[in-house]
């Protein structure tokens, strides 16, 4: 088991990347993917003045799409 400290601030959801090495987190304005061997943040998607409460990868990985307030929201991974 790892523990990754300061990935995230509050984090309403968490996923596995179809690469198993890496995990998605969703926090209160953005998301962040992290390594999870190293720690590292290897990329953050913000959302300002939107709160988020849910997000999910495309199967193949390439594709994040989040929601929360009534909006969604994606971006290529």
């Amino acid at each position: 088991m790892r523990t990754i400290d300061g990935a995230m601030d509050a984090c309403s959801s968490v996923a596995f990347m179809p690469d198993s090495k890496r995990i998605i987190t969703c926090g209160r304005n953005d998301y962040k993917i992290t390594d999870i061997r190293t720690g590292e943040i290897v990329k953050r998607f913000l959302r300002y003045g939107v709160e988020s409460y849910s997000m999910d990868i495309s199967p193949d990985g390439k594709y994040l799409a989040a929601g929360g307030n009534g909006s969604v929201s994606g971006w290529p991974t």
